[in-house]
């Protein structure tokens, strides 16, 4: 069953507070009636709706429209981008001019301000969909208290992915804290002296950002406090006392007390996999969807699946609060078209989706749902272990809604390589973020 969370709008008043994104709402804004105001007026059929969306979608997406197409009498006409090319494509297209019925797109604050939302897209606050997201709502497509974008799922959890056979022939329990990853580390250390206790994957670059920046992060983020108190200046990525340096510490500890393995630095993702799943490394730090589809390819023909052999937790700084994020697959904008017909069928898109349609979505994609009143679906293998600790405690990471975030991955990597102290790489970080916001203006 989905966790209700509380919904935090103290963010987007933050946003304005900040001064942030004034640039999208300069001027008046369009006085266009919000959606849900609109549900009055009679869904139109036998419109043709283009959806602009990344190659990345997955079959249970495909077949979501395909049925809204079937019950709503509409045509969806995909425009697929390819998704190494799918910010780029958009980002050109839209400024250009070009605007799409139905835009895919990022998650999260700062990749929604470059779309102006305030002026170029429809808000959704008053749809029934808003409601039964709560928080998620309000962290993945809002804006200045009004909301954007539409989630379905799936959605990415991050966790610590370990080894069974090494923890049980060690006699260990899995860890829940940065602490525990420590103690394990040297119990490991002395008890497997030829397994790595963590795998990182320094080179991929984004790899690093797992764990000392996101994980480590999440029991300050419950409710969005850390986001909020980010954008509210109230605490600074650069404080050598805060959550985001500590964070930054404990995995520099961890690496300077050689918890890594020894290509740290060089190794890639499916080394990673691959490491934790022969268990010649213990843990590994990652995205679920990544390592398990990585460790499902890995194990083919084997016949070993990868829950035989790997379990997953939570870990924080001081919980098992899971870290997860919405993604760009599943998440939907409405840009003002000025073709009322094709905004009312647009809105009933949405609608449909997120109502009738949502059912059997997340049965088909086997996805955790985001919307109160809907059951998971029964979860197999290894998903069933990120259901456990997703329902146990989850929060939205704070990278969402963290402009400047993009730059994470290339900071935290260089703590890695022993090119930034933790206290340098939160300055470098906190001048990222406020240059970011300065952009944003």
């Amino acid at each position: 069953m989905m966790r209700t969370r509380p919904v935090y709008l103290a963010i987007a008043a933050l946003v304005v507070a900040s001064g942030m994104l004034s640039a999208c709402s300069s001027g008046a804004d369009d006085d266009s009636a919000t959606a849900g105001s609109r549900m009055s007026e009679p869904a139109p059929t036998g419109v043709t709706l283009t959806l602009w969306n990344t190659a990345l979608d997955s079959p249970a997406l495909k077949s979501l429209y395909k049925a809204y197409e079937a019950a709503s009498g509409n045509t969806i006409d995909l425009v697929t981008f390819p998704a190494d090319a799918f910010e780029n494509t958009v980002l050109t297209k839209w400024t250009a001019g070009s605007k799409p019925d139905i835009l895919e797109w990022q998650p999260g604050l700062s990749r929604l301000a470059g779309l102006n939302p305030t002026q170029k897209m429809i808000d959704l606050s008053d749809l029934d969909f808003v409601e039964k997201e709560g928080e998620l709502a309000t962290s993945s497509g809002a804006v200045n208290g009004k909301v954007y974008g539409a989630t379905l799922g799936p959605l990415t959890e991050y966790g610590v992915f370990y080894n069974k056979k090494v923890f049980a022939d060690a006699g260990l329990a899995p860890p829940r804290t940065f602490a525990d990853l420590s103690a394990l580390c040297t119990d490991l250390q002395a008890k497997a002296p030829g397994v790595a206790p963590i795998f990182e994957a320094g080179g991929d670059v984004w790899p690093t950002q797992i764990l000392s920046g996101m994980m480590y992060q999440s029991d300050a983020n419950k409710d969005g406090k850390y986001i909020q108190a980010l954008l509210s200046k109230e605490e600074q990525l650069s404080d050598p006392d805060g959550v985001f340096v500590k964070g930054l510490e404990a995995y520099d500890d961890l690496n300077t007390s050689g918890c890594f393995n020894k290509n740290a630095t060089t190794a890639k993702m499916a080394d990673s996999v691959d490491a934790v799943v022969k268990g010649t490394a213990a843990m590994v730090a990652q995205s679920s969807s990544i390592f398990i589809d990585t460790a499902k390819a890995s194990l083919a023909g084997s016949g070993t699946n990868p829950e035989d052999v790997v379990g997953f937790v939570g870990v924080s700084a001081s919980g098992p609060t899971l870290a997860y994020a919405p993604n760009v697959t599943g998440t939907y904008y409405l840009p003002k078209s000025g073709d009322s017909e094709k905004e009312r069928a647009a809105i009933d898109f949405v609608n449909w989706i997120t109502g009738p349609g949502y059912a059997d979505y997340i049965v088909d994609a086997g996805a955790l749902p985001t919307m109160s009143g809907h059951e998971a679906p029964p979860q197999e293998g290894l998903s069933k272990e990120v259901l456990t600790a997703y329902e146990a405690g989850a929060t939205p990471t704070y990278v969402i809604n963290l402009p400047g975030g993009a730059s994470l991955q290339e900071i935290t990597n260089r703590v890695l390589n022993r090119q930034l102290t933790p206290e340098e790489a939160g300055k470098q970080m906190d001048s990222a973020f406020l240059t970011a916001l300065t952009q944003m203006r």
